[in-house]
């Protein structure tokens, strides 16, 4: 039997049962047979209310706890964000190895070591108020020479009682190779120096 069907014979039964109590107590005449039947179907109206729409009454009734609602950070999707702690130190083909002014005291050298890759090479200059000695050679043949052992020394270039020199030298093997400056005159020499690692 279907759920209205039964709370029609439901709102009857209550109707009727309503309308039997107020005339077996006395409480409603006979004669006054309208008012009774209204009692009743107050009655009857008031018990079909509370027996036949209970869940429903009882469902709207019910608070649903309520979805808080959450801000979203903005998606990083497509960008990437670089951390500065962690960024990756990616070596340059050029650097700048000696770039300065200084004297060289009569009979005495100086010297500029500088590492390069085989796709590097030196270029620079190199500038004097006095004629000085310049020397190309590999960090081993600056050992020798340190030691004076210059009867076995081995160099790649060298210019003789000059005040300027243009120097782009390409090594014929990656190491460290020096630029020596010797000073073999009476007089303090005031040399300016630069250096620089390109790319070959």
């Amino acid at each position: 039997m279907r759920r209205d069907s039964i709370v029609a014979i439901a709102g009857d039964a209550v109707l009727v049962a309503t309308l039997v109590v107020l005339l077996a107590t006395g409480l409603v005449a006979r004669s006054d047979l309208s008012s009774a039947i209204t009692y009743a179907a107050v009655a009857g109206i008031i018990a079909l209310s509370v027996w036949g729409f209970r869940e429903p009454i009882q469902a709207r009734l019910a608070v649903k706890p309520q979805r808080s609602l959450e801000t979203k950070e903005p998606s990083d999707a497509g960008h990437e964000t670089t951390n500065p702690s962690k960024a990756i130190s990616v070596p340059s083909d050029e650097a700048v190895e000696a770039d300065e002014t200084k004297v060289i005291d009569a009979g005495d050298y100086e010297y500029y070591p500088v590492t390069l890759t085989r796709k590097q090479r030196i270029v620079g200059t190199v500038s004097s108020d006095i004629p000085i000695d310049i020397f190309i050679m590999a960090d081993e043949e600056m050992e020798r020479w340190e030691k004076k052992k210059w009867q076995t020394l081995e160099m790649e270039d060298f210019r003789r009682g000059i005040k300027r020199f243009k120097i782009d030298f390409q090594p014929p093997r990656m190491g460290t190779w020096c630029i020596l400056l010797e000073n073999t005159t009476g007089g303090d020499a005031e040399v300016t120096v630069y250096l620089k690692s390109v790319k070959a």
